[in-house]
């Protein structure tokens, strides 16, 4: 295991399990300051089979959150991903932590009797709504920092072997009746968008109505490369690659977009800037 998953399994495990105990021994406190029966161990599995149903989805909900930050990803699109993100923590949580009730219980030759399912199930989704919302707001800010580390740690450096330094003043945007001027290091990525081209850069997007090949064009040769039909990069904002079985590719940028790249472009993306 590499240490970056290390650290993140060892954060979302502090994250479950420890207000999970403080919540157990409370309840055991709350047990006898009101003189009811309560069995110690009983309060600490209903929270440690919950913190467990929660510490399976976090894979599955990582992936997700890394696909609604993907380039291009439409409103609907992050809206419907996030619902079924939602739902799915839901019904692994819940279906997890009562399954394991059920056997433990049995183990100690007692029990468990979940309640009403209705009236159960509804107030468990209350409960998963905003815990869920906590874990997209982790992932979230975990991007940003990690973005703006990246882009921190790199501002200085020199270019990447094979990058000609930036050259030339700033790119016009032109927006409606607005003038945009950016220095082409800002530029992250260009996406077409029928006869407009998104542009990213200074943490927004910028709709712009001209072709895609004019606009790189204006920028410095060999620093920003089409990697798709649709796309273009800039290469100093690539942090990494990853390869597919069918040969095309997705780059992951410093700022944390991932960008599609097409097996057409490998030999340009890969090649030397300039060769």
């Amino acid at each position: 295991m590499t240490r970056p998953r290390l650290a993140w399994g060892l954060f979302w495990v502090a994250f479950f399990l420890v207000p999970t105990t403080v919540t157990a021994f409370s309840e055991l406190t709350e047990a006898e300051r009101a003189g009811r029966d309560l069995a110690a161990w009983k309060p600490f599995v209903w929270e440690y089979t919950s913190a467990t149903g929660s510490l399976l989805t976090i894979p599955v909900l990582m992936a997700l959150h890394r696909r609604t930050m993907a380039a291009g990803t439409t409103l609907p699109a992050f809206l419907g991903l996030h619902a079924l993100g939602c739902l799915f923590y839901f019904a692994v949580h819940v279906g997890t932590m009562v399954a394991l009730r059920h056997a433990i219980y049995a183990l100690a030759g007692d029990g468990y009797d979940f309640g009403d399912p209705a009236r159960e199930l509804l107030y468990e989704f209350r409960k998963d709504l905003p815990t869920y919302a906590a874990i997209v707001l982790v992932l979230s800010v975990a991007r940003l920092l990690a973005g703006l580390g990246h882009r921190a740690a790199t501002a200085d450096a020199e270019a990447p072997a094979g990058v000609q330094p930036l050259d030339g003043g700033p790119v016009e945007l032109r927006i409606g009746s607005r003038r945009l001027y950016l220095a082409p290091d800002e530029i992250l990525w260009l996406k077409a968008a029928g006869n407009y081209v998104e542009v990213s850069a200074q943490g927004a997007v910028h709709l712009v109505r001209r072709p895609l090949a004019d606009l790189l064009a204006e920028l410095p040769a060999g620093r920003f490369v089409r990697v798709h039909r649709s796309f273009a990069v800039n290469r100093g904002a690539i942090a990494r690659i990853d390869s597919k079985p069918s040969g095309d590719m997705v780059l992951c940028l410093r700022d944390g977009t991932e960008v599609p790249a097409s097996r057409r472009f490998r030999e340009a993306l890969l090649s030397p800037a300039g060769a």
